[in-house]
């Protein structure tokens, strides 16, 4: 009769001293062979003929798994049950866990600065031009007043003045001798003659250091007809000097001499 084990039902081969599959200890003394079976040949375990004999016995009492049954499993409780899937349960995702994802802040426009900048430029050449034109307006009116009486030339053909003479000479208007340069203490006479129809036209005399003016001599009124006129002065102070002859406010006729 064949015999099985107590502890996990496996069979018993004849010889066997512990359960090949629970290693449980064989009860002496319990079962025997089957009446049918010839003794000495074992039961037929479903898995062919046993081609290499009876295995060794454990020498710590646990004979090795007979062939045919494979290694008993492991009682439960025993070992870490495996963990869901392959291997260690993944995170959330691959790899590390992520941080959430969050869009990148927009750029700021500089535009603002665009526009800032081109208005300083137009504010910058805007003061530019008003300085320019106050600058060139400063110099209009300077050279206006250093010209004060002067009036333009007019060509000689319309001039009422002519035969202008310049020297030392005397207070009735006669020049002894005809210069350009004279001292502080010389008298200086300019004699000129003027053709004129106009009744009551004027002539004057300005003077000027450069464009400097200096001073003028009270008007001389004219007679109608062609006359001869004189200015008679002295100038203290060595220079270069002008002399205009003004004929009813037009600059007619212009001497130049020195003063030392």
């Amino acid at each position: 009769m064949q015999q099985y084990c107590n502890n996990c039902s496996a069979p018993i081969t004849a010889g066997m001293t512990a359960c090949a599959r629970c290693g449980a200890p064989v009860a002496i003394g319990s079962g025997g062979y089957d009446p049918t079976v010839r003794a000495g040949q074992p039961p037929g375990t479903g898995y062919g003929s046993q081609p290499y004999g009876p295995p060794p016995i454990d020498p710590y009492g646990a004979p090795p798994p007979q062939p045919g049954y494979g290694a008993p499993p492991p009682p439960p409780g025993f070992g870490a049950p495996p963990g869901a899937g392959y291997g260690a349960p993944p995170g959330v995702g691959y790899g590390a866990p992520q941080q959430p994802f969050m869009a990148p802040p927009p750029k700021k426009s500089k535009t603002w600065l665009y526009v800032l900048i081109g208005i300083l430029v137009v504010v910058l050449l805007a003061c530019g031009g008003i300085a320019f034109a106050l600058n060139r307006a400063g110099n209009a009116i300077v050279n206006a007043v250093n010209t004060v009486g002067a009036t333009v030339t007019i060509p000689v053909s319309e001039r009422h003045i002519s035969n202008v003479h310049i020297g030392v000479g005397d207070r009735e208007g006669n020049i002894s001798q005809e210069q350009t340069t004279f001292t502080q203490e010389d008298f200086i006479v300019i004699d000129f003659t003027v053709t004129t129809d106009e009744s009551g036209a004027q002539v004057l005399l300005k003077l000027y250091s450069g464009s400097t003016f200096v001073d003028q001599i009270a008007p001389i009124t004219l007679d109608t007809g062609t006359h001869d006129y004189f200015f008679g002065f002295r100038i203290t102070g060595a220079d270069d000097y002008t002399a205009q002859l003004i004929y009813n406010g037009t600059d007619e006729q212009n001497v130049n001499f020195t003063v030392t």
